[in-house]
């Protein structure tokens, strides 16, 4: 989910700095790709068949196909173990996908319901005495939306899409943890000014991502080497956050920037300040105020940004990484140095 707000208030005080991308084989030509893997893991279940798994992974030989036409060089992170500290938010979020797969089973009932006995719906009038039918029609519209928030492919899916990855020889690798800090760490040591983290999760700019590509689609990718739409950001056209130009905007310090970000509400505090939104948290901050200052006593003890600021600013562990290729493990550095995997 990222940081509660960051984006539509970059949007309205940081515009200059999501730069929209007029043409992406412009842009991407020699680029290390950073591809954070879960999101569009999440993105391509949405649009494939509930429980298709080879359609994602078919989704991802796509993405790949296309990254390398455009000439870029696409590393693709996965998640790894999760935080502690985001224990909460990964609770609450189960809750949320139960109670859509309890949606989806009401609308499913229905269905077979009106099938079995044979009942035409355009027909009927929505003052039925029948319990039902009165829960079925009134809930079909909202249960059909939640149906199409597909639950999240399980580990074994993930599993079965990196064996895809490995069968095309695609470039993969699990991060220690978190997908966005692994992909932000590898951006700032091995190609800071020539590389791109792609993502919809503006979390890797606090993870210290040097630029940060989003709102990247299959078809735009399919379309790249045409111009897209010159201009202001637009609904659906990539764009690009270069984050010293961000920092040099705002008029912070990348610490700055982590705490009000923190203040906002992020994955790794359970809870947000109340009051607080992007203006109010940014503008505080940015006048040199702490975190501490606005704690409410008695201080609630769900809101561990002490836990959060530490998860932003962890030490990089990417020395030990390696990269999956096919059946063969590299280690990050060789593979990035190798010419024959460019």
């Amino acid at each position: 989910m990222g940081v509660t707000g960051l984006t539509p208030y970059l949007s309205k005080i940081a515009r200059a700095c999501m730069h929209p991308v007029s043409n992406l084989k412009a842009e991407l030509n020699g680029c290390l790709c950073i591809v954070d893997s879960a999101i569009f893991v999440h993105k391509f279940a949405y649009s494939a068949t509930e429980g298709n798994v080879g359609a994602v992974g078919n989704r991802f030989v796509e993405m790949n196909k296309h990254l390398r036409l455009l000439g870029a060089r696409p590393l693709f992170v996965f998640d790894g173990k999760w935080l502690p500290e985001k224990a909460a938010t990964s609770a609450k979020r189960c809750k949320a996908r139960n109670m859509m797969s309890m949606a989806n089973s009401r609308l499913n009932k229905g269905c077979e319901t009106i099938a079995k006995n044979d009942i035409n719906v355009d027909n009927l009038a929505t003052t039925t005495n029948d319990k039902w039918f009165d829960d079925w029609l009134n809930k079909k519209t909202r249960d059909q939306k939640q149906a199409r928030k597909i639950s999240p492919p399980s580990r074994d899916d993930f599993i079965q899409i990196m064996q895809r990855l490995a069968t095309e020889s695609i470039p993969y690798m699990i991060a220690e943890n978190e997908a966005e800090s692994e992909c932000a760490l590898i951006s700032q040591t091995l190609a800071p000014s020539n590389s791109l983290v792609i993502t919809q999760d503006m979390d890797a700019l606090v993870f210290g991502a040097p630029r940060v590509l989003c709102d990247v689609t299959l078809s735009c990718l399919a379309d790249g080497d045409s111009s897209l739409v010159e201009g202001p950001v637009s609904l659906g056209q990539p764009f690009i956050v270069d984050l010293k130009m961000l920092l040099a905007t705002l008029n912070m310090t990348m610490p700055q920037f982590i705490d009000a970000c923190i203040l906002c509400g992020c994955d790794f505090t359970t809870t947000r300040i109340k009051g607080f939104g992007p203006i109010k948290a940014f503008r505080a901050i940015r006048e040199g105020k702490k975190i501490e200052e606005f704690l409410p006593s008695p201080r609630p003890g769900d809101f561990e940004f002490e836990s959060a600021r530490a998860v932003f600013t962890m030490p990089s562990m990417i020395s030990c990484a390696q990269v999956i290729v096919g059946s063969e493990y590299y280690p990050l550095n060789e593979w990035f140095l190798n010419k024959t995997f460019a």
